[in-house]
């Protein structure tokens, strides 16, 4: 960054969160791609609160994910309720339902027997958020807090608990914990097998579906676009009824070069320099 702005370099491939700063008319141009970056929250279906689909997508309900992008990550980042990315080409958009909802989440979980208001009737729900605390990754803290803040908004005693990175893998890996602030990379073959089948290293909330694994198995067998469409499209439904994950965002990365070279295209995910043929320096 300092040799762009120095004027050594006149291209440079960054995941700053600040970059569209950088951008000036005439002079600067700042292209953003989604990643494979993955952010969400894991709940732990070994607990009994999250054990029910109608507290999980209550949760999900009430996190507003166009705050969290907007003022934790700079709009760098894109809201999704899911592992499969809004750029990949069989992400059905019917699917992103879960838009803040406060109204249908304290309604979710009125119906399921908990307090929402300090007038009401019921029990508080309980719950409480791990996330790790890395140097140069503060953002992970900072949407925390705002998720806790979300949650109680909607009556649920939501805490916070920053660990060091020792202790964060031990909860989680242990499932000492209800809900898990966690950041994932995801394939570009979008196999999801390795943190939601049974059986799979990193399965940390529990998930123990034998659909969902059916559902992901087909998706990764699919070859056709049209097969691939139908597999995604049931494995989506699934996830959005289900909730096994509480997705978050997609990162964004971005792209700074100075305005006199044309031509880039839609650059994605390992492939920034796939049209480099058609580029020029004007």
């Amino acid at each position: 960054m300092a040799d762009y702005q120095s004027g050594a370099l006149n291209f440079v491939a960054t995941d700053n969160m600040a970059a569209s700063k950088l951008e000036t008319a005439g002079k600067t141009q700042v292209l953003d791609y989604i990643t494979n970056y993955y952010d969400c929250l894991i709940p732990n279906l070994m607990v009994d609160p999250l054990k029910s689909d109608q507290i999980r997508q209550a949760i999900s309900y009430a996190i507003n994910r166009r705050t969290l992008i907007s003022t934790v990550m700079l709009n760098h980042a894109v809201a999704t309720e899911m592992p499969v990315s809004p750029d990949f080409f069989a992400f059905n958009t019917k699917y992103n339902t879960y838009q803040i909802d406060q109204d249908l989440a304290k309604g979710l979980l009125a119906k399921a027997g908990y307090r929402t208001d300090p007038n009401g009737q019921g029990n508080v729900l309980t719950l409480s958020v791990i996330v790790p605390q890395i140097i140069g990754q503060e953002y992970r803290v900072d949407a925390a807090k705002e998720i806790v803040k979300q949650l109680t908004n909607v009556g649920i005693s939501c805490t916070l608990e920053a660990l060091s990175p020792g202790d964060y893998a031990t909860r989680l890996k242990g499932g000492n914990f209800t809900l898990a602030y966690c950041s994932y990379y995801l394939d570009q073959n979008n196999d999801l097998g390795f943190m939601l089948n049974p059986d799979a290293a990193s399965n940390f909330g529990h998930v123990a579906s034998s659909e969902l694994a059916a559902d992901i198995a087909a998706c990764n067998a699919a070859v056709s676009d049209t097969a691939v469409t139908a597999a995604y499209d049931k494995l989506e439904q699934y996830l959005m009824d289900k909730v096994p994950q509480i997705g978050l965002f997609y990162h964004m990365n971005s792209i700074i070069t100075d305005e006199v070279v044309k031509g880039i295209g839609s650059p994605y995910e390992n492939h920034i320099f796939s049209d480099i043929p058609s580029w020029s320096m004007q």
